[in-house]
């Protein structure tokens, strides 16, 4: 056997423990860049948890309670995953959401009933508060989770595994951008919209009184207001008889609440190009009592006069298409009175 084969095999036998002890070593090096990689992975999900969370509450500032139940269960893992500051954090962005919540919930408009002991500008003000807050906390959540997240080579991610994670961070800023879009596009679509007569005119108007029987006598019931209006637009126009019911004061102009008093008849159907009849009930009751209890009534015209006698006009709003339309007061037109028995 020639010396140097018998070198060579003198060499092969560390050889092969050294590349057995490199083997090894990779092993443990690729276990512990996948143990890296699966913590990642996990750290990843929590912090997309709370972008998708915080993405959802700006996307009308109206979480509801099983939105923040399943935010709490999907970011529940993090305990484990991260250090106190980020337990913490998750713990204020579901105690701002229920917050935001409830300040929603409490919130009362001017058609609304008023509950006991309710704050108006207390509520408004926690609305603005939560409200503002999470509009500033995709910036915050990066910041707080990027000590956790930071992909380096030292950190044990191979080049592959390395581009795999700049694809899913493009792949979660490319979504990121196209929901932000998406808001944008949302928030401008859902701008109020100014209120607009749409064409409508009134042309002619009247009220006359309305009866009804009570204990087998025919007994004022109160006024129809009846108004032919004009559709000058190039679309069918329809007043729902959910329409809110507003009088115009003449001192002032001040809008009143009125819907307890005036509702329309029916809902109001207006073809376009068209003129159509639309009647508004005024529910008043014209009775009077004298010093001795007696009952009587009113005569209709009296009765109306005192009704309205500071009314100018009556505004109707319809919130589904964003309509008002004002409609003057009318004057009363009576037919044959009929007389109390």
């Amino acid at each position: 056997m020639p010396s140097w084969l018998a070198v060579l095999q003198g060499l092969l036998t560390p050889v092969i423990a050294g590349t057995a002890a490199y083997i090894a070593w990779q092993q443990w090096k690729t276990n512990q860049r996948k143990l890296h990689l699966d913590m990642y992975e996990r750290r990843l999900r929590s912090y997309q948890a709370v972008v998708g969370f915080l993405t959802l509450v700006l996307r009308d500032f109206k979480p509801e309670i099983s939105e923040v139940i399943g935010f709490r269960a999907a970011t529940a893992e993090a305990d484990f995953l991260f250090g106190p500051e980020i337990r913490s954090y998750i713990h204020e962005v579901a105690n701002h959401a229920l917050h935001l919540r409830k300040a929603h919930f409490e919130y009362r408009d001017a058609t609304q009933p008023i509950p006991p002991d309710y704050d108006h500008s207390a509520v408004v003000a926690e609305m603005a508060q939560n409200e503002a807050w999470f509009a500033l906390q995709h910036d915050v959540a990066k910041e707080k989770f990027m000590g956790y997240l930071s992909v380096n080579r030292e950190d044990g991610i191979v080049p592959w595994k390395r581009l795999a994670v700049i694809g899913v961070a493009a792949g979660v800023g490319f979504a990121m951008a196209g929901l932000v879009i998406l808001q944008v596009w949302s928030w401008f679509a859902s701008r109020p919209v100014p209120w607009s007569a749409s064409g409508l005119s009134v042309v002619s108007s009247e009220s006359v009184p309305t009866y009804e029987i009570r204990s087998g006598t025919l007994r004022l019931a109160g006024f129809a207001l009846r108004f032919a209006i004009q559709n000058a637009s190039s679309r069918d126009v329809t007043i729902p008889t959910t329409v809110t019911v507003m009088k115009r004061l003449s001192d002032g102009g001040v809008l009143v609440e009125y819907s307890s008093v005036a509702r329309p008849y029916a809902a109001g159907f207006l073809p376009a190009g068209q003129r159509t009849q639309f009647e508004v009930n005024l529910d008043v009751g014209c009775r009077q009592w004298d010093e001795k209890g007696v009952e009587s009534e009113r005569p209709s015209d009296e009765c109306y006069k005192d009704v309205l006698s500071d009314t100018e006009a009556f505004v109707l709003f319809s919130s589904t298409d964003r309509l008002q339309l004002v409609l003057p007061k009318p004057a009363l037109r009576l037919k044959r009175e009929a007389p109390p028995k």
